[in-house]
């Protein structure tokens, strides 16, 4: 048990769970851990499988479907799911990087491995999002065009909005170039605040600095964002990381789902 978040057993497999979202009734939500399956014998799960996730789905207690996912492209662009929306929206094709919904009972899910899931709720509103912030979507401001995009769709207003970070790798372990760097530093005034020199001419990028900094300047309030500050390469462990782990090797699965 930690301050800010915990780890649950759920039939065979384990996941994360951020306290502060547990205590919102109306809200299930949820980061796989490495190894989920607590069987010895049992192959660990491999979400890029359909049936994996289902599986994983299933065993929480959630609707035993493929979660509604897209196909993350590193991009700005988010994608509204309704009561309409195209079932073809499961199977990932669509392109886009976050989803946003007042449907109940479908899991919006991602998937990383060093990149931040964010989670956004709006109970004012009754509404719920989840976006993929790698560098790239960081840059574009993909966590600011999420939450502009709930309150144009929903009416979801910024300061009634409540903004949680998943695990993504840490300013203690994310080396960029300088191209990375040039380009942040290009379209930010506050870029010296996320970056910080590294070896050879390379930087340290804050992914969780850098998203905070986004929202905010989007309305939400300070304190209604919940860092647990959870490490993907430092707790390779337990964690999927790309860099950590030299390749991917496996994902995390972030969902959210309004109940």
């Amino acid at each position: 048990m930690h301050d800010q978040y915990k780890i649950n057993d759920a039939g065979d497999v384990a996941y994360i769970t951020l306290n502060t979202l547990e205590d919102l009734q109306g809200i299930r939500h949820g980061f796989s851990v490495k190894e989920n399956e607590k069987k010895s014998d049992a192959e660990p799960l491999n979400f890029v499988s359909p049936l994996d996730r289902r599986r994983f789905m299933k065993e929480l207690g959630l609707p035993s479907t493929d979660p509604a996912m897209v196909r993350q492209i590193h991009s700005d662009r988010v994608l509204t799911i309704d009561k309409d929306t195209d079932p073809s929206l499961l199977n990932k094709s669509i392109k886009a990087d976050a989803m946003i919904t007042r449907v109940k009972g479908i899991p919006m899910a991602l998937l990383t491995a060093d990149c931040l899931p964010l989670l956004l709720v709006n109970r004012e509103a009754g509404a719920a999002g989840i976006a993929h912030a790698g560098r790239r979507g960081t840059r574009q401001g993909i966590a600011a065009k999420t939450v502009q995009t709930m309150r144009e769709e929903f009416g979801a207003r910024p300061e009634s909005t409540l903004a949680a970070f998943g695990p993504a790798i840490g300013p203690c372990c994310y080396e960029v170039g300088g191209d990375v760097a040039d380009g942040f530093s290009r379209k930010y005034e506050w870029w010296e605040k996320i970056l910080k020199p590294g070896r050879d001419g390379r930087f340290y990028l804050d992914l969780f600095l850098a998203n905070r900094i986004q929202l905010m300047e989007a309305g939400i309030e300070e304190g209604n964002i919940i860092e647990p500050g959870l490490c993907t390469s430092c707790q390779s462990s337990l964690l999927y990381s790309y860099r950590g782990e030299g390749g991917i090797k496996g994902h995390i699965l972030s969902f959210i789902m309004l109940d």
